[in-house]
């Protein structure tokens, strides 16, 4: 659909004109040529924000994300989201001397007390045993 959009615009919504005026057909033609290129910038926007979260970096893509969406509107939004996403991707997995400072995980105190060390679990495993 995207390639008829971009290739031969006034096909498509031909069948929906009942009228010999190219009015509807006009206006339809650029709104179409929009829907066409969305979709590509959608999913590079999106392809970003889940390389970012293999590289545990969450906040960067939902910053970008947030400004991108609101700020820009939809279609200028996607575009500067990919291509800022994409772009941040990059500098994490480039040279070391480019990276930024690796996040270090804080353990919150729930997760702490739920860990078990070796001699607990030997314990558990055998509490007959000394």
């Amino acid at each position: 659909m995207a390639f008829l959009s971009v290739t031969v615009p006034r096909l498509v919504p031909a069948p929906f004109s009942d009228s010999g005026e190219g009015t509807a057909t006009d206006t339809a033609v650029p709104l179409l040529l929009i829907a066409a290129v969305l979709p590509f910038f959608d999913c590079a926007q999106h392809i970003g924000v889940v390389l970012l979260r293999g590289l545990d970096d969450t906040g960067g893509g939902f910053g970008v994300t947030v400004v991108g969406h609101w700020l820009l509107g939809l279609l200028t939004g996607l575009a500067t989201t990919a291509v800022l996403l994409l772009r941040r991707f990059k500098r994490g997995c480039g040279p070391p001397e480019l990276r930024s400072r690796p996040r270090h995980h804080v353990m919150g105190a729930a997760q702490a007390s739920s860990r078990v060390r070796p001699s607990q679990s030997e314990e558990l495993r055998a509490p007959g045993r000394a």
